[in-house]
């Protein structure tokens, strides 16, 4: 016997001891009220258990929640560090650049879906807004990919506007290519400015418009090639790794230059920040809804412990519901102290007289006993309908049986896949 279950026990005889002093006439009686005191205490062990199996079943069922903020919050930290030393190479100060930029960019997000709601009221109340606006906004991945989009123009644009520069963003080599030809024109020309990476700055696909068509504004250095009549591409340029450039027949038999989406290339629709903001929108959100669990699982932990107190564990003041461990050391403990108990209540009910209190004691005791897995919720009113309490706890075993092999295949299929949470960096 544990220190806690002796204690438990000189506990209960104290409180006995009062009713044998004052009915000493009659010591069957005082018996039989300690009895009622030891069974009440058992009652209350049980039930304490039983409502620990449940509070855990619903920690346990919260817990794929945690583990998924830990993996986005991961991922997030990983898609920071990797975007920083992206900028590393172009900046004497990237930590700060990337911390404006990502700044900004939520601050866009937030500015945006007020928008988007704007937008939307304008169109239900039948003002003109194109299906391509409409869908963009709309669009939780087009919006981001936007702010994208247009973040890093600003970034490639006016480079000493974010940072410290270390070097300059290079040009597209269709930039390259452009400007020389126009420079044999002009020579006075001055250089374009840099623009972000092509597969960044582009969004290629049959998302937004049917077939796979251009639904951005053209780059500058491709313009070029397009009124040239796509004559001269750099073949080492960055339409060139997009797009298959030909000629085609007419049905009058001339021929016309083509440009067709090379499949292995698409789609194109990412880019560094959209990336970003997808991670930290969805680590927002898993927080928010973590909120009401972390309220549920501070509550069950005041609660249990004020329990625990109650029915005599020691350190009950340092039980944390939400540590595994800890209930497990908790729950045994309690399961003990009920087993001495139930016990001693046998050997008490053994000395006393046949009569209705005693049989209801030995029913709630029948009762206790039957349902070591404490699936079923036990008074000693209760108790009495034996043939109810064995319904109760039939049904309760066979929703646990099934919940238990349910778990078992989630948790082999877990082992069995991988679910990593994409970084998104680089792109």
């Amino acid at each position: 016997m544990t220190r806690t279950c002796a204690k438990l026990l000189l506990l209960l005889l104290a409180v006995a001891a009062p009713l044998s002093s004052a009915a000493a006439s009659s010591d069957s009686q005082a018996r039989l009220s300690q009895a009622k005191v030891m069974t009440t205490a058992a009652v209350n062990l049980h039930n304490w258990l039983h409502k620990t199996h449940m509070r855990a079943a619903a920690v346990e069922d919260s817990r794929g929640l945690f583990l998924k903020e830990d993996g986005i919050r991961a991922a997030l930290r990983a898609n920071e560090k990797c975007n920083t030393a992206l900028l590393a190479d172009y900046f004497k100060d990237p930590a700060a650049v990337w911390e404006k930029l990502s700044n900004n960019a939520i601050d866009q997000e937030k500015r945006m879906a007020i928008e988007a709601v704007n937008i939307a009221k304008d169109w239900i109340r039948g003002e003109k807004v194109s299906p391509h606006t409409l869908d963009i906004i709309a669009s939780a991945r087009g919006k981001r990919w936007i702010i994208g989009a247009r973040l890093l123009e600003d970034l490639y644009q006016n480079q000493e506007k974010w940072g410290k520069v270390r070097k300059p963003f290079p040009l597209w080599e269709d930039q390259k290519t452009a400007f020389n030809a126009a420079r044999k024109e002009n020579p006075g020309l001055k250089p374009p400015k840099p623009l972000p990476p092509m597969r960044e700055l582009l969004y290629v696909g049959g998302n937004w418009n049917d077939g796979n068509r251009l639904t951005f504004d053209v780059p500058a250095p491709w313009l070029h090639y397009f009124k040239n009549g796509l004559a001269g591409v750099n073949p080492k340029g960055e339409l060139a790794q997009i797009a298959v450039i030909g000629r085609a027949r007419a049905a009058d038999g001339r021929e016309y230059p083509s440009i067709a989406f090379r499949d292995d290339a698409l789609p194109i629709y990412t880019n560094r920040f959209k990336n970003f903001l997808e991670l930290a929108m969805e680590l927002e959100e898993t927080e928010v809804s973590l909120l009401p669990v972390r309220d549920f699982v501070e509550v069950t932990d005041y609660t249990a412990r004020s329990e625990l107190t109650s029915v005599g564990l020691e350190n009950a003041q340092a039980f944390n519901f939400s540590d595994p461990e800890h209930r497990k050391q908790a729950i045994t403990t309690v399961k003990e102290m009920k087993t001495v108990l139930v016990q001693a209540l046998e050997e008490e009910l053994a000395k006393l007289p046949d009569s209705s209190d005693k049989r209801l004691m030995q029913s709630t005791i029948k009762a206790l006993n039957a349902d070591q897995q404490n699936l079923v919720f036990i008074t000693r009113q209760r108790a009495a309908d034996e043939e109810r309490i064995a319904r109760q706890y039939r049904r309760a075993s066979a929703d646990a049986a099934a919940i238990g092999l349910f778990k078992a295949h989630l948790e082999e299929w877990e082992k069995s896949e991988e679910h990593p949470i994409p970084v998104g960096c680089p792109i």
